[in-house]
């Protein structure tokens, strides 16, 4: 059983992919920021939902990904059907490895994950 604070996560089918995206987000990243367990972390409904949310949720989830270091890869993995940040020894590898795959399948533009570089932000 878990504290999770959003039951009226389900009601939320009728809003835009985008708008329910980014409110499955902040909820999963407000619910979950002092958990350390992995299993819980994804566990979580929103995180859920979002997975449920299919292939639509790829463009947003690599937006997310490129702009913030939480922990997209489970979702990415269960909706892509691979995973291609298999034998990254870090973090940072393994979210370089995504966004190269989401660059390379027009989920995300290839100029944002250079900007990203140039930055420093690998």
């Amino acid at each position: 059983m878990n504290n999770f604070a959003s039951p009226y996560l389900l009601s939320m089918d009728a809003r835009p992919p985008a708008e329910r995206f980014a409110l499955l987000a902040k909820v999963w990243r407000e619910e979950t920021a002092i958990l350390s367990s992995i299993q819980d972390i994804v566990n979580h409904p929103a995180y859920q939902q979002i997975i449920g949310m299919g292939p639509q949720a790829l463009p947003m989830i690599m937006r997310a990904l490129h702009d913030e270091s939480a922990y997209w890869f489970w979702a990415l993995t269960a909706i892509a059907g691979e995973d291609v940040a298999d034998g990254n020894p870090s973090f940072a590898s393994a979210r370089d490895a995504w966004l190269e795959w989401g660059v390379a399948r027009d989920l995300i533009e290839a100029d944002k994950v250079v900007e990203r570089e140039k930055a420093g932000q690998s």
